[in-house]
């Protein structure tokens, strides 16, 4: 901490992964709602080639080039070392030590994170990787009961028919490349030509991709907060005025399509049944911090779980806050609660063995 006893953050943007201008248009609105009464705010930025760029404030941090937001190339590059020191790759002198982590960014950090020293807001490593692989998530959502979506896995080199995947899964269908975020590299398809170039598209961008039955339904989600014990928000929400599905495009280029419903108008019953529903994922795949969860409401009432997001937008205006700010949750409280989150997760680990016992065998 600093002389004034605030919290020193390391804001991280960026990363290496598809959704890095996503991250760097959402680190300004999420800079502004720290209470700088209680944090210092450092803002990192992690370039396309795994670069830690630094900066104070997300004015100098940003850039546009080529008409795209960017990160400024002329910022200092800093190698994050042990217990958070942010040292100057050409001074090698330190220019900030980070009290706690606060990835903007969906990429794989948490082990490098982890290795820090440092606390870090949001699931380790184990539940971000369970997380992000939609395929996992849904094998051990089904081993443990819940309701999923029926089908399929393609690995790189395996193939399948139009024709036996719609026998077994019937039309639409969707294919999704396993484990990416923001709809990137998501496709409806109803008939062969079209499903022969989702498949061809889809594995560009992983190695592994999903075909999934298309299912007819409202798309609720819940926002769960917690660790060990965590807690669903009171309301769901709903996203409403769909052309198809919740594109990328739909969440972050239109104004008229995928409107935010909360709450979402259904039966109390159906609320709780939902919220626990979420809850207990959440904990079977090991989330901490903070998730998403998303479900498919069927027209007869009925609820599969489509995914989970462990690493959810936290700007004002989309979901996860605004379902906690509808749950008598304010944004500046619920920032504050995952660092308090991720403080006590930190000092638990902490207190952990690293060493053997005595062992007499």
């Amino acid at each position: 901490m600093t002389g004034s006893d605030k919290i020193t953050i390391g804001l991280i943007c960026g990363g290496q992964g598809l959704e890095h201008e996503v991250d760097l248009f959402a680190v300004k609105e999420l800079e502004s709602a720290f209470d700088r009464n209680r944090y210092e705010l450092v803002l990192l930025g992690v370039d396309k080639s795994g670069v830690w760029h630094f900066a104070l404030d997300s004015e100098s941090l940003l850039t546009t080039i080529d008409n795209k937001i960017a990160l400024n190339p002329s910022l200092p590059i800093v190698i994050p070392r042990y217990q958070g020191q942010l040292i100057d790759q050409e001074s090698q002198s330190c220019l900030a030590k980070v009290d706690l982590f606060f990835p903007v960014a969906d990429d794989p950090l948490q082990s490098f994170l982890q290795s820090l020293d440092v606390p870090y807001v949001g699931a380790d490593s184990y539940g971000s990787a369970i997380a992000r692989d939609k395929d996992v998530t849904k094998r051990l959502l089904r081993d443990h009961g819940f309701p999923i979506i029926p089908y399929l896995t393609l690995r790189s080199g395996q193939t399948v028919s139009f024709h036996e995947v719609s026998q077994q899964l019937g039309l639409p269908l969707f294919v999704k490349a396993c484990r990416l975020g923001s709809s990137i590299g998501v496709f409806k398809v109803t008939e062969e030509e079209e499903f022969n170039r989702a498949l061809k598209e889809a594995f560009t961008y992983d190695r592994k991709v999903l075909i999934e039955q298309a299912i007819e339904g409202r798309e609720i989600e819940c926002a769960v907060l917690g660790n060990e014990f965590p807690q669903a928000a009171e309301v769901l929400g709903e996203i409403t005025q769909l052309e198809g599905f919740f594109t990328f495009e739909a969440k972050y280029l239109s104004n008229h399509q995928g409107q935010i419903q909360i709450p979402a108008l259904l039966e109390d019953h159906l609320v709780q049944k939902m919220r626990e529903a979420a809850v207990s994922a959440f904990v079977l795949l090991e989330c901490e911090g903070l998730a998403r969860i998303d479900f498919f409401l069927k027209p007869d009432g009925s609820f599969v779980i489509l995914e989970i997001n462990s690493s959810p937008g936290l700007s004002k205006h989309l979901m996860y806050s605004k379902l906690w700010e509808f749950s008598n949750v304010s944004h500046n409280e619920l920032l504050d609660r995952l660092i308090k989150l991720a403080m006590d997760r930190y000092q638990q680990v902490k207190k952990l063995r690293t060493t053997p016992g005595d062992l007499t065998f």
